[in-house]
């Protein structure tokens, strides 16, 4: 006997449901034949219970707490989820009791409300298409990168630690090994890049990688205050010693193990994003195979993981159906006939202005663990040899506003790399902290190593004709003024 209690307006009794779960008749056929309409019948098919939801009403809270709003940002940026979706994440991840009033008023309030491109766009027609992101905050000295399959919302993280090509190749490898199925593209804010990395020893493709990756990565950043970054801390691979560990923290592992095997959004009709995988899997396999020894060849070579060897080809996959406009415009731009610089190679001011970007690029690979700007760099030198010098007093000597050395500054206090002389000096007088001391010497060795690598091939006496030359050029420039 059913002692189930049914809402005394309820058109429906809980055997009337679970037949409609059941029947594969037509939405209208069934409620014609129950004489319910057409919503009853959706409604119905789609919940897991065939029991009345409480009626009585609930105490939610109005107010995201300070977790609640950092992981509902970076969720919302990461997998583009729509409100209700991003809502039951939140609640099975961290136990959220907030109202869906509440969230939408948290996303208006950081101005997300409206989805990203990715979930703008669509879901991609099968597995494959992994959108990344770079989880990187100038506040901490580690890095992650995120991939986010497009048709299934897979999620998958490994460590980034800067953008050396070294590093990415690693951190790319990784999240294609962890991938349930074969990478067909990489993409960053629309930018397609091929998954054999390639492109990784080709300057134009490469740069593009890079500049896209940051661009990806302010955004990202732009979003947390200094208190989310407390919250996003225990998430990031942690430091062993002066080197990021390559392992990622068990809490991390676990929220992603559950999200790719329990999250069961709307957006993918109630299944998890593994069983989505699946389904696309066993559709596949049902597709005509490529018989001919070419076809193959070429189905391996596009589709195939190219980070092992024996990876399966998978079929249809040779003509991956992007959605994006953009591929054709990314391809395009690789074959197109090589630019004309004119007379910019025989301008110093171009001459000197692309060393000094080789300078700062190859300065940020060999020093990124440390999480220091040639400008950090500068303050911890200046501060080393001239102990108490104001905040004033750096940015003339560097020759920066002082409005632009204050994020610097603000950085090194936030890891405890500075201190002021006296609560009441604030930025009259800074010092360096034991730890600014430690990362000052490790720095430095760090430099020499990258001086040492862009002077290589130079005598002495040519590398200081060079500082010489590139005095008078300061001091000629300097005098016309």
């Amino acid at each position: 006997m059913n002692t189930s209690r049914v809402h005394s307006q309820a058109s429906t009794t809980p055997e009337i449901r679970a037949y409609i779960r059941s029947s594969t008749k037509t939405v209208s056929a069934l409620a014609a034949e129950l004489g319910v309409s057409r919503n009853t019948v959706r409604k119905w098919r789609d919940r897991a219970s065939v029991e009345d939801r409480p009626h009585t009403p609930r105490q939610l809270r109005t107010v995201l707490r300070p977790g609640e709003e950092t992981l509902a940002l970076l969720l919302r940026q990461l997998l583009a989820l729509p409100l209700d979706d991003l809502l039951m994440l939140l609640q099975e991840s961290t136990g959220c009791a907030a109202s869906r009033s509440g969230l939408d008023r948290c996303l208006r309030r950081h101005r997300v409300a409206r989805l990203p491109a990715a979930g703008k766009a669509g879901r991609e027609a099968s597995p494959g298409v992994v959108e990344l992101h770079w989880l990187r905050l100038r506040t901490l000295p580690t890095g992650l990168l995120v991939g986010v399959d497009r048709h299934s919302r897979w999620l998958g993280c490994a460590p980034l630690h800067t953008t050396r090509p070294a590093n990415c190749r690693a951190a790319l490898a990784a999240l294609a090994g962890k991938a349930p199925f074969p990478v067909r593209n990489w993409l960053i804010a629309g930018e397609s890049f091929n998954p054999a990395l390639r492109w990784l020893a080709e300057e134009e493709r490469y740069t593009m990688f890079r500049s896209t990756i940051r661009a990806s990565a302010k955004r990202l950043a732009a979003l947390f205050s200094d208190q989310a970054r407390g919250v996003l801390a225990p998430l990031l691979p942690r430091l062993v010693g002066d080197a990021p560990s390559p392992s990622l923290p068990p809490a991390l592992l676990q929220l992603l193990e559950r999200y790719n095997n329990g999250f069961r959004p709307r957006l993918l009709g109630s299944r998890s994003p593994l069983e989505v995988v699946a389904e696309s899997r066993a559709a596949g396999e049902t597709a005509p195979q490529a018989t001919s020894p070419s076809a193959r060849t070429q189905l391996t070579d596009r589709a195939a993981n190219p980070l092992s060897a024996d990876a399966p080809a998978r079929p249809g996959a040779d003509t991956p159906a992007i959605a994006f406009p953009t591929l054709a415009a990314s391809t395009s731009r690789t074959r197109a006939r090589a630019i004309s610089l004119g007379a910019l190679p025989s301008l110093v001011g171009y001459r000197i202005r692309a060393t000094q970007l080789a300078l700062f690029k190859d300065f940020e690979h060999e020093i990124g663990a440390l999480n220091l700007t040639p400008s950090a760099f500068s303050v911890l030198e200046l501060l080393t040899c001239n102990p108490g010098m104001s905040a004033a007093r750096l940015a003339a000597v560097i020759q920066v506003e002082p409005a632009a050395l204050a994020p610097v500054l603000e950085r090194l206090l936030a890891l405890g790399l500075l201190q002021p002389a006296s609560p009441q000096a604030r930025r009259s007088q800074l010092l360096l902290t034991a730890a600014g001391v430690a990362a000052h010497e490790q720095a430095t060795a760090l430099i020499a190593r990258h001086e040492t690598r862009a002077l290589q091939g130079f005598s002495k006496r040519e590398v200081a004709q060079l500082m010489k030359a590139l005095e008078r050029v300061v001091g000629n420039l300097a005098s016309a003024g």
